[in-house]
């Protein structure tokens, strides 16, 4: 009994210094001693207690990009808790599947982990991370362009999270914000940040994430004025809470601001750094992002077989914004008609309206001068009224300024107000 009592404190211990050290992102030395535990104490402690270093081993195995043996091991820490009833781990073990699947852009299996969690604690009546599933559901409904589902998800996340007073409220915002920019909404997208902006000083809270929010706003629209700020200020908080890993993001969006401002030597440098990097770590945000970048900058000849790969890693991440933005590219580069066809379902299924009227303004340009005036006119029209939807929805005048300063904003004027092509048209 001595020695059981010994090896239990021993095993704390060790547990509390592979936490600690997660903590400060070493995440390698910590999950040698995790490996060490596991080999250690096995026999020796609780079933049980040994199971749940799994939870954090699952963790750190995926953050060190050993994404198959952490989701082997993590399903079986499922299986054991759900046959022994410990619903609380059950819950923590779901939320990191959940979480981690849509990293690597599974979000339909995302989803399905986040509702099976989420109806076990309505099932036993555990609510404390009830607000937080509903807000994930919400977000992967979204990103499935699913936009009713993750709006009442939201919204059911959010009268809880008032009634309770919990910080949560600063991300289900933030998603309430970004679904709008989906619609064109991006004034009312702006006020959700800054009441989110509010409650993250009052409580301390999501400061990272927050941030992140903002500096996408600001580049879906694109408005590149105010990023580097946010970017500068993102980089310190990283600093302070110790989460370097996150860090390749942040490059992702700073190269994309480079090339925005027009400084192409720094988006070049930047970009591919992150590409090589997303690719040894299977990080397909990133990886489209540094794409995304790359294409706008490069040579015709260079570009081929990155617009080939965009639209493979859209593919992948699992977001229609992101299979349509690969689309669009494509598309600028050369008509095809496979693709039209995929996009035109994507965006009947939820219009991105921000991408629906460049892509319009694209399609249009080439049956002009293909001269086929009907569907010329026709594409232009359906451009032409959203995007003064959007222009009308932007939150400043300076910011609709640059709106219109944009070299497809002009094209689409020019194209809506020229005279149609002389000569037959093949459609007539």
């Amino acid at each position: 009994e001595m020695c059981a009592k010994s090896d239990i404190q021993k095993f704390n211990v060790e547990n509390k210094k592979g936490t600690i050290l997660a903590q400060m992102s070493k995440y390698n030395d910590s999950l040698k001693i995790f490996e060490e535990i596991e080999k250690e104490y096995k026999g020796k402690i609780p079933e049980e207690e040994l199971k749940k270093t799994s939870i954090i081993k699952g963790t750190l195995l995926f953050t060190t990009g050993k994404q198959k043996e952490a989701f082997e091991i993590l399903e079986d820490s499922k299986r054991y808790f759900e046959k022994k009833f410990d619903i609380f781990s059950t819950i923590k073990v779901l939320h990191n599947l959940a979480s981690f699947s849509g990293i690597l852009g599974d979000h339909r299996q995302a989803l399905k982990y986040f509702i099976h969690s989420k109806n076990h604690q309505e099932k036993y009546g555990i609510y404390q991370n009830l607000i937080i599933s509903l807000n994930e559901i919400g977000y992967e409904y979204m990103l499935l362009s699913k936009w009713k589902e993750a709006e009442y998800n939201f919204n059911y996340a959010l009268s809880l999270s008032k009634k309770f007073e919990d910080p949560m409220q600063i991300i289900i915002l933030c998603n309430l914000s970004e679904l709008n920019q989906y619609y064109g909404e991006f004034e009312k997208a702006r006020n959700l940040l800054k009441n989110a902006s509010q409650y993250s000083y009052k409580y301390n809270f999501k400061k990272i994430d927050l941030l992140f929010y903002w500096i996408e706003f600001l580049l879906n629209i694109p408005y590149p004025k105010a990023v580097l700020k946010f970017i500068e200020k993102i980089k310190k908080e990283i600093e302070k809470q110790k989460v370097g890993f996150i860090l390749l993001l942040v490059d992702a969006y700073l190269s994309y601001y480079y090339y925005l401002t027009g400084n192409i030597l720094e988006a070049k440098a930047i970009s591919f750094d992150v590409y090589k990097k997303a690719k040894e770590k299977n990080l397909k945000k990133e990886l489209f992002l540094s794409l995304r970048t790359i294409i706008l900058f490069s040579e015709k000849e260079e570009r081929k077989k990155y617009l080939k790969e965009i639209l493979d890693v859209s593919e992948k991440t699992g977001m229609n914004q992101f299979k349509i933005e690969g689309i669009l590219l494509n598309l600028q580069e050369n008509y095809d008609k496979n693709l039209v066809k995929k996009c035109d379902c994507l965006l009947k299924k939820a219009p991105f309206a921000n991408l629906l009227w460049k892509y319009n303004t694209i399609l249009s340009e080439h049956y002009f001068k293909n001269n086929k005036i009907k569907s010329g006119r026709k594409r232009i029209e359906k451009a032409y009224n959203t995007y003064n939807f959007v222009l009308q929805n932007l939150p400043s005048d300076e910011i609709k300024k640059y709106f219109e300063n944009q070299e497809i904003s002009k094209k689409l004027i020019f194209l809506y107000y020229q005279e149609p092509p002389t000569g037959p048209s093949p459609q007539t």
